[in-house]
């Protein structure tokens, strides 16, 4: 399930990175501006990339890393660091809580929002999913089988309507019923 689809998402950056193509290079600026862009590429945020790369400059001073498979072993670290960071609890302060999940496709936003009602059904909250994407074909009946696999209630509109006028309507019903959550 959510391991399989974490480890697919991880591959496919992985292969975006593209870092063992560069394991043949030496440790030097070349390498650190080639690793920065691939950090860049594969969807990494420019100041992120940058930061990443000047601490890997570092630690490559400091920690004495000599090899490419070290290099590598100290960016995952980095990485995860950066990750532990991010990680805090969804706060839910005003009704409704308004939560908007955005990205390029193929991301995980429908089914994200899936995991996001089922998560705030399941601790006594009552959810709305509002189905913005109205461009992309069965993208509402997707987000829809989601929604009511969560329980959620699904505020949408046809095929090709502006995204924002779903979102609007989404609001106001959501407020008018006084619900808890709103998942956009």
């Amino acid at each position: 399930g959510v391991l399989k689809s974490l480890k697919a998402s991880l591959k496919k950056t992985r292969d975006t990175l593209g870092i063992s193509r560069l394991s043949t290079a030496s440790l030097g600026q070349e390498l650190l501006d080639e690793l920065e862009e691939r950090l860049i590429l594969a969807d990494v945020g420019v100041s992120t990339a940058v930061r990443l790369v000047g601490e890997l400059r570092k630690d490559i001073d400091r920690k004495n890393i000599t090899t490419f498979a070290s290099l590598v072993e100290a960016l995952k670290n980095r990485l995860a660091d950066a990750l532990k960071k991010c990680s805090a609890p969804l706060n839910i302060e005003g009704k409704p809580c308004v939560v908007l999940v955005l990205g390029v496709n193929g991301s995980g936003k429908t089914t994200t929002v899936g995991k996001l009602a089922k998560m705030h059904k399941d601790s006594g909250l009552s959810v709305v999913v509002a189905a913005g994407d109205t461009f992309r074909a069965g993208a509402i009946e997707q987000l829809e089988v989601w929604a009511h696999r969560a329980g959620a209630r699904v505020v949408k509109a046809r095929e090709g309507t502006d995204p924002a006028a779903v979102v609007y309507d989404a609001v106001h019903r959501t407020l008018a019923r006084g619900e808890d959550v709103l998942l956009v």
